[in-house]
């Protein structure tokens, strides 16, 4: 069902918070990347408008 869902959403996204992300955030400090550096693949495949590819 739609409701059970957004159930299971919320918990992988809670678990992914909670788990997995304080391990990339770490890494990401480790390897010394910028917010820019990290937002640039998204910004390529915008493309020059802004919007979707």
């Amino acid at each position: 069902t739609e409701e059970a869902s957004k159930k299971l959403l919320s918990s992988e996204r809670d678990r992914f918070l909670r788990e997995e992300w304080p391990l990339v955030l770490e890494r990401i400090q480790r390897l010394g990347l910028s917010m820019q550096e990290l937002m640039q693949p998204m910004a390529d495949k915008a493309g020059p408008r802004g919007g979707d590819a």
